[in-house]
């Protein structure tokens, strides 16, 4: 029996490193870590659950958090949270094999 070729995947997006530079390059308040991860996680739920009013809660908190009062800063803003969950949420599809992976990530938590 034939051993099955090895899969690379290769993913390009935002990374958490790569959010926080960016709020560091436009001085704008990092958000810690941990904290990112606990609304990254918010943010896959509410999208895999289609509701809408979550996010744009989700998001008014995210612009509270890092000061954005600008409207263009907090625009480039989402757009970067946005990426960073789209990212986070791509691997773990990948890893887990699992289109919906809120669930999966409740049940390891």
């Amino acid at each position: 029996m034939e051993e099955a070729e090895p899969t690379v995947t290769i993913f390009v997006g935002r990374t958490v490193g790569g959010f926080i530079k960016f709020l560091k390059e436009n001085n704008i308040d990092v958000i810690e870590p941990e904290i990112l991860a606990d609304y990254v996680l918010r943010a896959i739920k509410s999208y895999e659950k289609g509701d809408l009013e979550a996010s744009n809660r989700l998001i008014n908190e995210i612009w509270d958090l890092v000061g954005a009062k600008d409207p263009d800063i907090a625009v480039e803003v989402t757009r970067q949270f946005g990426k960073l969950c789209d990212m986070t949420r791509s691997v773990l599809q990948k890893i887990t094999g699992k289109e919906n992976i809120s669930e999966e990530m409740e049940r390891d938590i």
